[in-house]
């Protein structure tokens, strides 16, 4: 009975202690009050270097989220009991920004939490790629204004310098290594918040095939000097300075599928002789050129050609101080007149600025040789933003080695440079380009600082630059035609000698005057000695002739 009695006193104990607190209002100074909800606290920090406009979103213990969009002091929605545990973290960075989280971690005390810090600064990355088939030195890349040399057979690239998320690239190719052709797959892009690493940069050997080959002595042409003309029907046109039946040059044309054919053989009775220059398809849809010889003078023509091949002379040089022998290609400007240069005649024998009327008859512009002036331009002209005609001569100006001119359509002319000081290039013999972003570009044959050409800068008010000084080691040399400047921004040239093999070169060069050899002619089979310009196919290839020197010449296409 006694351990009955002892059990069952434990078991009501907590009853028995609960009612005599109710009797005596005691037990722990509650005062008959039920005890109330533990205290909470909130948990909070404070953010740094968090970009305006920025999303930045934070987790407590994995579920309690917070987006925060300045820097400053953050505080999380949900408050916590004391002796609770709190462990903030970064739940999504914001765009651009990396952010690391400090004192993230703790149990709540007393008190609000607010030591949490998260500092954040701008996410930086970096940007490149792969590099196939390099085997040597030569390849720039460009981003912008940022230039990189690859070097030699290098697998990969990387600009230099860091990028921000959301920073732009766009990756090209400014020089290629000789002999070679690179192309950018995946170049332009946004970074995002990964390092960029998928620009792709392939060169293959540059390749040249002879779409004709002219033989040295034939009813066909031979000796082509000028430059390829794409026609209206997407058939390619030219002249060559010797050949066709009466061994005086030819007019032709080259159809899609690489026949070639005689439209014009020169030099019969008083029709021109010998052309040097190009063609021009006019906007009446036929061509128009010059020869250098022949006519009722001896002193070259103009003359008309249809896509037939039908010629007629509308006008013979030679006749009083009119212009003598024009070497170069005509302009035809909004007035529907042809403008162009000789190497001859004129007030001074010297050379002139002509004008013909679609009538046929001529009209001296400008005389050359008179003091500092220019004298025996071999080019021709092109037509400025201005509204006026720009073009070089071969002699002449303070230094005996040509000049850069302008003139306005009614005849005045002013000297913008004279060649030859110093580095400068000297005796261009062909034609400046109006390139992009409003300067003009050109060619010198001499000059430089090799002594062998010159590719040079120049703007309307006379100020100029050598960007590139040909004839160092395997680089082309003496240039005589034009730069083309191309889609994809760069300049394509013929170097007349040079290369590799010392019978001529193709030429490319950046804006900022990167120069590199894209094709050294061999002097057999694909030609040599290219004298004319480039032009550029809607393939994207490049085109142009050689004029064989010994031999008949090529026209040939590079891809």
């Amino acid at each position: 009975m006694g351990n009955l009695h002892r059990g069952a006193s434990r078991r009501s104990l907590p009853v028995l202690l609960a009612g005599a607190c109710a009797l005596f209002s005691g037990c722990g100074g509650s005062s008959g009050t039920a005890a109330g909800p533990p205290d909470t606290y909130s948990v909070g920090g404070t953010v740094s270097g968090l970009g305006t406009g920025t999303q930045l979103a934070l987790l407590d213990n994995g579920q309690d989220a917070l987006m925060v969009s300045a820097s400053g002091a953050f505080t999380f929605p949900t408050r916590l009991a004391a002796g609770s545990r709190y462990t903030v973290a970064v739940q999504r960075q914001p765009r651009g920004f990396s952010c690391a989280v400090s004192n993230g971690s703790g149990v709540v005390g007393a008190a609000p939490v607010a030591s949490v810090r998260v500092a954040c600064g701008a996410s930086v990355f970096t940007v490149g790629g792969v590099v196939s088939g390099l085997d040597g030195t030569g390849l720039v890349l460009a981003n912008g204004s940022t230039v990189v040399a690859v070097p030699a057979n290098a697998g990969s690239f990387s600009l230099p310098g860091s990028f921000a998320s959301g920073a732009s690239y766009d990756v090209i190719v400014t020089a290629h290594p000789p002999g070679h052709r690179c192309s950018v797959t995946q170049g332009s892009g946004v970074v995002g918040t990964a390092n960029v690493s998928n620009i792709m940069v392939a060169c293959v050997p540059g390749a040249e095939s002879v779409l004709h080959a002219f033989p040295d002595a034939s009813a066909d042409g031979a000796t082509p000097y000028g430059t390829l003309l794409r026609g209206s029907d997407g058939a390619l046109y030219g002249l060559t300075f010797s050949g066709g039946a009466n061994g005086l040059g030819t007019a032709f044309r080259i159809a899609a599928d690489g026949t070639e054919t005689v439209l014009h053989a020169f030099g019969a009775g008083s029709d021109g002789a010998n052309p040097h220059g190009s063609l021009l398809q006019a906007s009446d849809g036929n061509f128009y050129g010059v020869t250098a010889f022949g006519g009722d003078y001896g002193h070259g023509v103009v003359f008309e050609l249809t896509p037939a091949g039908d010629e007629s002379v509308l006008h013979s040089f030679g006749s009083g101080a009119g212009a003598q022998d024009p070497y170069g290609t005509l302009l035809q400007a909004s007035d529907g007149n042809f403008y162009g240069t000789s190497l001859h005649g004129g007030a001074h024998g010297l050379g002139a600025v002509f004008m013909i009327r679609p009538d046929g008859s001529e009209l001296v512009l400008h005389s050359f040789g008179a003091g500092n002036d220019g004298q025996t331009p071999a080019g021709s002209l092109v037509l400025g933003s201005d509204g006026n005609l720009y073009g070089m001569s071969t002699a002449g100006g303070g230094f005996g080695y040509g000049v850069i001119f302008v003139m306005t359509l009614q005849g005045a002319e002013t000297v913008l440079h004279s060649f030859g000081s110093g580095g400068d290039g000297a005796s261009p013999t062909g034609t400046p380009i109006l390139a992009s972003g409003g300067s003009f570009y050109a060619l010198t044959s001499a000059g430089g600082s090799n002594g062998k050409g010159a590719a040079i800068r120049f703007s309307s008010d006379g100020s100029e630059t050598v960007l590139v000084s040909f004839g160092a080691g395997n680089d082309g040399a003496s240039p005589g035609g034009n730069l083309l400047q191309a889609s994809d921004g760069n300049f394509y040239a013929l170097a007349s000698a040079g290369g590799s093999n010392g019978a001529g070169a193709v030429l490319q060069i950046s804006l900022a005057g990167a120069e590199s050899v894209l094709y050294s002619f061999g002097g057999g089979a694909d030609g040599q000695a290219p004298f004319g310009s480039l032009i550029e196919g809607p393939d994207a290839a490049l085109y142009g002739m050689t004029s064989g020197a010994r031999a008949g010449g090529t026209a040939f296409r590079i891809d």
